[in-house]
């Protein structure tokens, strides 16, 4: 009965090398692919503060910043940015409105700065440059008040 094992072992071993010298592999692969859409964002609640105008020295208000807005851009891709007139556009020109009353002050705006994607990072938003400007003795004859105007930014990719 050990002869027979010893035999059935040793066939056992044959019979897995000569299974194993004709083993074959094969192979594929895989290719993993990703693609970035062009894309712009405009977020925020922007504001232009113009302040409190002084009526004594009726002096310009010039390049006051908006604040509140950001953009982002897909990295090196520009964008058309485009404004509207605003809610008070009379005569060619923007103005802020007395919330009380139909009194005006014309205003201007403008982009400081072409627009063009940066790059979206974890905490870094290029800031919108939109500047806005009060000429001056534009306020000279208007009534104490709140005055405001609303526009609106739309970027075209």
């Amino acid at each position: 009965m050990k002869r027979f094992m010893v035999v059935l072992a040793a066939m056992a071993l044959v019979f897995i090398m000569v299974g194993s010298a004709f083993a074959t592999n094969t192979t594929t692969t895989v290719k993993s692919t990703a693609g970035i859409a062009n894309a712009c964002q405009l977020g925020g609640t922007g504001t232009i503060a113009f302040g409190d105008l002084n009526q004594v020295t009726g002096l310009p208000v010039s390049n006051v910043d908006a604040t509140g807005y950001t953009l982002w851009c897909t990295k090196d891709y520009s964008a058309a940015i485009s404004i509207t007139d605003g809610g008070n556009y009379s005569g060619g020109t923007r103005n802020l409105k007395n919330k009380t009353n139909a009194e005006l002050i014309p205003y201007t705006l403008a982009w400081t700065t072409p627009v063009t994607g940066t790059g979206k990072s974890n905490n870094i938003m290029s800031a919108v440059a939109l500047k806005g400007t009060i000429a001056e003795g534009a306020y000279a004859d208007v009534s104490a008040g709140a005055y405001e105007d609303t526009v609106t930014i739309t970027i075209s990719y």
